[in-house]
Parts: structure tokens; sequence; C-alpha cells
């Protein structure tokens, strides 16, 4: 669906107690406006999340739309809480802003903590006229897959 990963960060200190967000509420920001697929992602996330994250807290979205993702990203290194009650689910190209010299980037992204990406480069999917096996084919089928991609720097 996406040519790029969606990553979800999470702004805490390195060395910070045992995280336990028992009865807390987990702020979401979703870098794109609402209506989207990466609203669709960030509400999805926000929805299963919590019985993942220690004690199991509330998550709510919250769409941060604009500056290419910047405000999201800023928010969530510079004005969040960081106590773990704030992450945020941020096209990955946005996070190169600041290694690329963008004044406006204003967070380091190498002190964000991944947590987890949603897709990635390497997705697949079939198409019975394209021409190319896939040499595993797919499980349960008698015919091998077939993989299509979309142009030459399209994801394949």
């Amino acid at each position: 669906m996406f040519a790029t990963t969606l990553v979800v960060l999470l702004a805490t200190s390195a060395h910070a107690q045992p995280l336990d967000l028992s009865g807390k509420t987990v702020t979401l920001a979703i870098a794109t406006p609402s209506g989207g697929g990466y609203d669709l992602y960030g509400r999805l996330v926000a929805r299963h999340i919590g019985r993942y994250l220690p004690g199991n807290p509330t998550v709510v979205p919250q769409n941060m739309p604009g500056a290419g993702s910047l405000i999201a990203a800023n928010w969530l290194a510079n004005v969040a809480p960081k106590d773990g009650t704030a992450i945020a689910i941020i096209p990955s190209a946005t996070l190169f802003e600041n290694l690329l010299g963008n004044a406006r980037a204003r967070f380091d992204a190498r002190a964000l903590r991944w947590l987890v990406s949603l897709n990635d480069y390497t997705a697949r999917h079939a198409a019975p006229d394209c021409g190319r096996s896939h040499r595993q084919g797919v499980p349960g089928r008698r015919q091998r897959a077939r993989l299509r991609h979309h142009g030459v720097a399209a994801v394949a």
C-alpha cells in the first residue's frame, strides 16, 4: 500500500525506571491528516497496542499533520511527556530530515526509540499474469506465486 515504512516511536529516557502505564492514557500522534492510510494504521494501532504495553494503558489517537510530518516528530522529541505516555506513527523518511540538515527538524532521530515497523520494503503481492515465479510459491497452493512490480524504482 505504501512505498515507505511506518514507524512507531517512543520518547523516553534511556535510563528510565521500568515502565508501568497502569491507569494512564497514552497519546498516539499520527503525523498525517485524518482519512488516509497512515491514519488508518494509526487508529488500528491505537485500538490494539495498549494490551501489549506495560500496564495495559488506554491509547488515544491524535492527528498532528503538517510540515511533511515534522510537526508530530518535533512534538514527540520536544514537547511530549518523556514518561512513556507519548508515541507516534511517523513516516520513516521524516526521520532523515534532521540527518540531512533540515533546520526545521528539531529532533535527533537517534534519540527516539523505534518500537515497530508496520510494513517493510520487501512486501510482495501475487499476480496471476506477470510472468515472474517466486521460487518458494505460496503455501497450500498447487501453482507457484507470480510477482509483479509497479515500475523500475517501485517496491516489488
